[in-house]
């Protein structure tokens, strides 16, 4: 199956609010209940059978969740998390039974941290980071994840307290959030035209991470 969040009303001809299921062997669209009211859903994650949904909404099934929730795939049921988030959420990554969320938020579950928190999955608790994230009004727009470190891109001006231009790393060895040296992305406002995401690649024999933006491409 495939899950599949957006901006729409109707997929494949079957009613859907910003969030659905596609059965590949089937290829028929499935809605998920009453979906998600809001402005969109523009992320997904999973986590075990749980699929967490982030966006600009208000309610899922019918359920008061502000901007993320998450949904069980064998019981098709919408849960909040806690009181959720006070903005939007742009991106979600999963690492192992945790998740990063990354966005224009500045307060999630009663704790502040600017544009980026962590999710236990396990101890259903929201963590920020140090010095609380990104700067006052900083935004994250994509995660990606190289190894052991997460890049963080988007518009901000600090990270962790240390002055950073657009893009930041998370460390999981020293949870720390680093400046990457060199690298300097345009601050652009929609999120979908910023930095894209990081792949790691081998040329003969040695590693390179390839850095992918909007006319712009780095390799470190």
């Amino acid at each position: 199956d495939i899950y599949i969040c957006g901006v729409f009303g109707n997929i494949g001809g079957v009613t859907a609010s910003n969030i659905c299921r596609y059965d590949i062997s089937g290829n028929t669209f499935y809605a998920l209940g009453s979906g998600i009211s809001g402005t969109a859903a523009y992320c997904l994650g999973f986590v075990g059978n749980e699929l967490y949904i982030g966006g600009l909404y208000t309610s899922a099934g019918g359920i008061s969740s502000s901007n993320i929730c998450k949904y069980n795939i064998s019981t098709s049921t919408y849960s909040p998390l806690g009181t959720g988030i006070n903005s939007y959420c742009a991106f979600i990554q999963p690492i192992g039974l945790s998740l990063m969320f990354g966005g224009a938020f500045t307060v999630e579950g009663g704790i502040t941290s600017n544009g980026i928190v962590k999710y236990n999955t396990t101890n259903p608790t929201f963590s920020a980071f140090t010095s609380n994230g990104l700067n006052s009004g900083g935004v994250c727009n994509t995660l990606s994840v190289v190894n052991n470190t997460i890049y963080i891109s988007g518009g901000f001006s600090s990270a962790g307290g240390i002055a950073a231009t657009n893009m930041s790393t998370y460390t999981f060895y020293n949870n720390d959030l680093n400046y990457v040296g060199g690298i300097t992305f345009d601050n652009i406002d929609n999120y979908n035209n910023n930095f894209v995401e990081i792949k790691s690649t081998n040329v003969s024999g040695t590693n390179y991470n390839v850095i992918l933006g909007k006319n712009k491409t780095f390799v470190v």
